[in-house]
């Protein structure tokens, strides 16, 4: 098996190249959702991480994450929008 550990020294930091934030208010409870293009240094199979945070303190499970990788830019940044355009509807403001 390949020894992926490498020393802390040598990694370089990941870099976020997209960033996104929306926020509703709705019955007084402000949401949040939180949209994420990381590039990490190159070490990983999947150098594109996109996070999607979505954060709504009135429901039972408050904070919900969804996490893909891809392995070029273009795969990355399609794969953003369409989260973008499945999550962000009517009423939310960017910040």
């Amino acid at each position: 098996m390949k020894d992926l550990s490498i020393e802390a020294t040598e990694r370089k930091d990941a870099k976020v190249v997209r960033r996104h934030v929306y926020t509703k208010t709705t019955k007084g409870k402000v949401a949040l959702r939180k949209f994420l293009l990381v590039e990490t240094d190159g070490i990983n199979r999947f150098p594109y991480v996109i996070v999607y945070t979505d954060i709504s303190l009135g429901r039972k499970k408050p904070i919900d994450h969804t996490i893909k990788v891809a392995k070029q830019r273009e795969q990355a940044d399609a794969l953003l929008e369409a989260l973008l355009a499945d999550n962000v509807k009517k009423g939310w403001e960017e910040d």
